[in-house]
């Protein structure tokens, strides 16, 4: 299964940047240290978490009170190779387009 409207997939780079790579966010300043050795930036990494969200075919739709939640499990380049990451993404109010939440490496 793909990511429903996933052509129209939306990352802030403010969130990649104030997050996923903040030194100082409680949850984002862990996940920094994987995407920061990988060797990425808040744009490339916000165009990385676009390519999986729009060519992965392995989506899982979570439950959520807020829309319909998605998880999607792709692959990013890094320094070292290939790096397995999980994104979540969120229809707002189950419509298009998917927001992206968060991200995450995948456990292997």
């Amino acid at each position: 299964m793909r990511l429903p409207h996933a052509e129209r997939a939306v990352v802030e780079e403010s969130k990649v940047e104030h997050y996923l790579l903040s030194t100082t966010h409680a949850h984002g300043r862990h996940k920094r240290r994987v995407f920061a050795a990988a060797g990425y930036n808040a744009r490339s990494l916000a165009n990385s978490l676009l390519q999986v969200a729009r060519e992965s075919d392995d989506t899982q739709e979570l439950p959520s009170p807020f829309g319909r939640k998605f998880a999607v499990r792709g692959l990013i380049p890094s320094r070292t190779g290939r790096l397995v990451v999980i994104t979540i993404w969120m229809l707002r109010e189950g419509k298009p387009p998917p927001y992206f939440v968060t991200a995450y490496p995948a456990k292997r």
